[in-house]
């Protein structure tokens, strides 16, 4: 699976332990702990309304797509075998979508006649 180089950097950094995010003794976190205990107060405390931490599956994909990221990409990157289910349920954050005009392509098309020799 790729990973971005921010991603990559951080995970770099960390100390050589058995888990990157360990607990407080070092071992392997307890998901509902840290759900009850971190998630969802600082859920709280930005003011959203309250999601769970796969939600952010969600927030990956949609940002991705409206960066204009390949969406080939973003679905190997969720573990999807093909864009299908990235296409049915985030379509509406791929960017230009709904244009039906080929101004995106007529735009690639002139910078690729500029940067010509």
């Amino acid at each position: 699976m790729d990973m971005l180089p921010t991603v990559m950097d951080t995970l770099w950094a960390l100390p050589r332990d058995d888990y990157v995010f360990p607990n407080a003794d070092g071992g392997p976190l307890d998901l509902t702990n840290m759900r009850v205990r971190v998630w969802f107060p600082t859920i709280q405390r930005a003011g959203l309304k309250p999601r769970n931490l796969y939600q952010t599956r969600h927030t990956f994909a949609s940002l991705m797509l409206q960066a204009g990221e390949d969406p080939a990409w973003i679905a190997r990157m969720m573990g999807h075998t093909t864009t299908k289910m990235l296409f049915e349920r985030y379509g509406r954050f791929i960017q230009y979508r709904t244009r039906q005009d080929g101004a995106a392509y007529l735009e690639a098309s002139r910078r690729a006649q500029e940067n010509r020799p």
